[in-house]
């Protein structure tokens, strides 16, 4: 948590607060009279700008909601965009997992060659 804190102190793009996930089974279009039967999914991302957060990040996961609505960003999708989302999420986890170790690793050698 401790280095989670400090490179959240140190952030200099969006952080992310919360995501809201909400099953749309039907939708009508007021454009040209369709109705899209097909259920997806809206996701809503809600996120804070750093500089002007209340809170620091890092404590925020003690509580089930975020301090605030904020700023969000909403995306619609089906299974197909989630399985691109959660495919390339899972890659981005296994390199970030990749340089933690090895920085760990790097951090341990040096304390044994002392």
């Amino acid at each position: 948590m401790l280095e989670r804190a400090k490179r959240l102190s140190t952030s200099i793009g969006a952080v992310l607060e919360d995501v809201d996930v909400e099953l749309i089974n039907q939708r009508n279009s007021n454009f040209d009279q369709v109705v899209i039967a097909s259920p997806f999914l809206r996701l809503k991302l809600r996120y804070s700008d750093p500089a002007t957060s209340p809170v620091p990040f890092y404590f925020r996961g003690l509580w089930d909601s975020p301090l605030s609505e904020g700023k969000a960003f909403e995306l619609e999708c089906d299974e197909t965009d989630i399985d691109l989302l959660v495919g390339r999420l899972l890659k981005a986890k296994e390199l970030l997992s990749g340089a933690i170790e090895r920085s760990v690793s790097s951090k341990e050698d040096r304390k044994t060659a002392k």
